[in-house]
């Protein structure tokens, strides 16, 4: 049971595992990707998807009447028919607070405080990210946020002037609860094929029948994410502006389904603290997702999320670097340095043990 509700427990449940292990006498289980989730891990991403929803409904229903000055969520009460900065500052200023809060108290945490030497094991990548790299990603993070804000608050302006169906303000309503209730514990899932979609489209399509987009879209646009190959938090959404907008633009699949805003706005929310976490860079006691990790470390495969096996179903899954060559065959591919992938990345350095 704890593993299902560890979304909730989250960072405590991680820094007393941390702080519990002992590095000379317990073993470090290695990381593992199948391309697919286990049932149980499906379940744990559930509850996650509802965290992010529970978080969206408090923004809306406990935050609003608090920062906002006529008392509601902008989406209600036709407050947002007009764009005005009275409403639209309030927003922005607590997306960025809930950014920092959560993916810098993470990096923080792993990187720099008193504790980071009990994290230190389950590091992925021996070698920990520059102070340079940490400040790039949180600048382009921080554009992301901005990004997805422009996003909420287009949307709370639709709402209000009837560009998008209509929605019932009662979340709890009797008629739409089951269908609420579905969209918003399935957020993780039902975002994730878009992320497969979109995130492939700026990758090298590898083709010489068609104009490859992917390569210009890569180089002009994905190459700025993929800098960061040994991730942190702060890595998650550090991203072109192009591609945060498309990555936060999932929210949109639930609005035509006239579904509750607070399930629009979870998906938002799932997507950064979903992309913070995830990219962490350790194993557990940490957060960091190993299948991405390994997109990061070998660049051409694993495009998508374990929840949705789309990689799987279009041949692009690699649980080792070795399963590049199975992808591609012939074609160059590979890690950082190697002719497949001439990105700039940031240097790092190797963790000193203490004495």
């Amino acid at each position: 049971m704890t593993q299902y509700i560890s979304p909730f427990l989250w960072p405590t449940i991680n820094v007393y595992k941390a702080s519990t292990f002992d590095e000379e006498k317990d073993v470090i289980n290695k990381p593992v990707s199948y391309g697919y989730l286990p049932l149980n891990d499906h379940i744990t991403s559930m509850f996650a998807a509802v965290r992010s929803f529970l978080m969206a409904y408090g923004a809306i229903y406990y935050l609003s009447p608090m920062i906002q000055p006529k008392g509601a969520y902008p989406a209600f009460n036709n407050i947002a028919s007009e764009y005005e900065m009275s409403w639209m500052l309030p927003m922005l200023v607590r997306n960025l607070l809930a950014q920092f809060i959560i993916a810098g108290f993470w990096d923080w945490l792993l990187y720099f405080s008193p504790l980071k030497e009990k994290f230190a094991p389950f590091k992925m990548n021996p070698k920990y990210p520059s102070n340079k790299q940490i400040f790039h990603d949180m600048f382009w993070t921080t554009s992301a946020t901005i990004t997805g804000t422009m996003i909420e608050i287009f949307l709370c302006y639709g709402y209000c002037n009837d560009y998008f169906p209509a929605f019932e303000e009662n979340f709890f309503q009797e008629e739409q609860l089951y269908s609420n209730l579905a969209w918003a514990i399935l957020i993780t899932h039902w975002r994730i094929p878009h992320f497969y979609l979109i995130h492939r489209m700026m990758h090298p399509w590898k083709t010489k029948k068609i104009p490859d987009i992917g390569k210009f879209l890569y180089k002009h646009v994905h190459s700025l994410h993929h800098k960061s190959y040994n991730p942190t938090a702060f890595s998650g959404t550090s991203m072109h502006p192009v591609e945060s907008t498309l990555y936060y633009s999932a929210c949109f699949i639930a609005v035509p389904f006239g579904c509750h805003p607070a399930i629009v706005l979870g998906c938002i929310i799932d997507c950064g603290v979903g992309a913070w976490l995830g990219h962490d860079g350790f194993g557990s006691p940490g957060s960091g997702d190993y299948f991405h990790y390994l997109h990061h470390a070998h660049f051409d495969c694993n495009y998508g999320a374990e929840h949705v096996p789309m990689d799987r179903l279009f041949g692009t899954h690699a649980g080792v670097k070795g399963g590049l060559k199975r992808i591609w065959k012939n074609e160059k591919v590979g890690s950082y340095g190697e002719k497949g992938n001439d990105t700039a990345v940031h240097d790092g350095e190797e963790r000193k043990k203490k004495d």
